[in-house]
């Protein structure tokens, strides 16, 4: 009895330490799991990719990820495409302390984001990922270059052109545009258009749409030898109240007041809206725009419901030509936690591959020499090449050098406002803007020196 009692515990003891041994091999498994599931996450990198792309442009950036993916395995790249309040949302995720590994900087944002260091210097790594800077355009390139550093790898950018209706001018009578036109040839060939068509009394065919925006005239003030701003973006005095930049605002509200050959302006003494449809309508004869319009003008013109022709912007003879140029470019935050595969990401989509791919978009110019010239020679529509003859004269914009440049050019509608409506005259409220803004740049400057 005792032998079998002392069988009996033996038996039990030893189907506890089963049971300890059991319990304890369970808990080193699952330790065992975690610990791969770990190594799983780290081999499984995941990068966010920031930019603003329509629904069909973000098909051909999701085309172009999954290429990098297959080219890194274990890496992961998710898209984030945010059309609307773009500029917003990424500086809240800067100030959140999550910013996208990589996102699209536009040119007008390069100041704000130098200025206060939040970006990788790209030059150090160029070699490393492949990134020549001759198979680039310089200028774009500029943009994002200060002292030898670079901050984003270009992707695509577009100057300004004048779209003209082909079919409007022909019916006309008009000769259509030849390179090397003047101010003087713009503005005969807009008069010519200007016509009340049905006999009502009101001027229904237009010559072109009045430029309010600064983004759109900002190159006639250059074509004429003027300026906004000092060289070093310091001050406005001397430079925006100076004769040829005068000289530039009288002839650009001149189109309204004295040829009236602009469409209409609505009460809020802006451009209706409507300048599109009434292109499309052969009611406008030019329209001044850049290489984003493009793909949405190609759709009308393969239904052969539109015939347009390309061509630079009209110059002032004896003076230099030039034109501006709107670009944007990957970068990289400082805050990336994987800076190795974020610079990479960039370089990708920035190179021949994924320029290629983002070009049968249509949307700008690809960054890249080699590309812009192979999309060029394939159009047989030779609107491409006439971007291209653009590039060589295309300048930056101040935006890309002076930051919050829209709290100036905000100021400039002003000079329209008060001429046109107002019946100011045009030096005065010039020499007025120009203090104003050399005020908001005074006021900059003490709080950017500010403790």
């Amino acid at each position: 009895m005792f032998m079998f009692r002392k069988r009996k515990r033996a038996h039990y003891l030893t189907l506890k330490s089963k049971a300890r041994y059991d319990f304890l091999l369970l808990l080193f498994a699952i330790s065992i799991m975690g610990l791969l599931q770990g190594c799983g996450q780290d081999a499984q990198m995941t990068l966010r990719l920031a930019n603003w792309a329509s629904p069909e442009e973000a098909r051909i950036v999701d085309a172009n990820l999954r290429q990098f993916e297959r080219q890194y395995p274990g890496v992961k790249v998710i898209q984030e495409s945010i059309p609307n309040q773009y500029r917003e949302k990424i500086l809240t995720s800067f100030a959140a302390g999550t910013p996208p590994d990589v996102f699209l900087l536009d040119s007008g944002d390069v100041p704000a984001f130098l200025n206060r260091d939040l970006l990788i210097d790209l030059a150090p790594y160029m070699e490393r990922v492949g990134f020549d800077t001759l198979d680039y355009f310089p200028n774009v390139l500029a943009i994002a270059r200060r002292d030898g550093h670079l901050y984003a790898f270009p992707k695509d950018f577009t100057p300004l052109v004048v779209y003209y209706n082909r079919a409007l001018l022909r019916a006309n009578h008009v000769a259509e545009p030849k390179p090397g036109w003047t101010w003087d040839d713009f503005v005969d060939k807009c008069l010519a258009l200007r016509k009340d068509t049905d006999g009502d009394g009101r001027i229904d065919q237009f010559g072109t749409f009045f430029l309010r925006y600064f983004y759109q005239y900002q190159p006639f003030i250059w074509l004429n030898g003027g300026d906004i701003l000092s060289p070093d973006g310091t001050h406005a005095q001397g430079y925006l109240d100076s004769p040829p930049t005068i000289a530039a605002f009288r002839f650009l509200i001149d189109w309204h007041t004295r040829w009236d050959f602009t469409t209409p302006l609505d009460i809020q003494r802006n451009p209706t809206g409507k300048q599109k449809n009434q292109f499309y309508l052969g009611r406008i004869g030019f329209y001044f725009s850049g290489h984003w319009w493009l793909p949405e003008l190609r759709k009308f013109i393969r239904k052969r419901r539109l015939d347009i022709g390309v061509i630079g912007l009209p110059r002032v003879p004896g003076k230099p030509y030039v034109n501006v140029m709107y670009e944007s470019g990957w970068a990289v935050p400082r805050l990336t936690r994987h800076r190795k595969y974020a610079i990479l990401l960039a370089a990708y989509m920035a190179g021949e591959q994924a320029q290629r791919a983002t070009a049968r978009r249509g949307l700008a110019i690809p960054a890249m020499r080699s590309v812009a010239e192979e999309v060029a020679a394939a159009d047989t529509t030779g609107y491409e090449k006439v971007f291209l003859q653009e590039v060589k004269f295309a300048r930056q914009p101040w935006g890309t050098i002076v930051e919050d440049f829209t709290a100036i050019s905000d100021l400039l509608p002003e000079i329209f406002d008060r001429v046109i409506w107002g019946k100011e005259d045009l030096e005065t409220v010039i020499h007025d803007v120009a203090k104003r803004i050399d005020a908001l740049l005074q006021e900059k400057q003490l709080l950017k020196s500010s403790p």
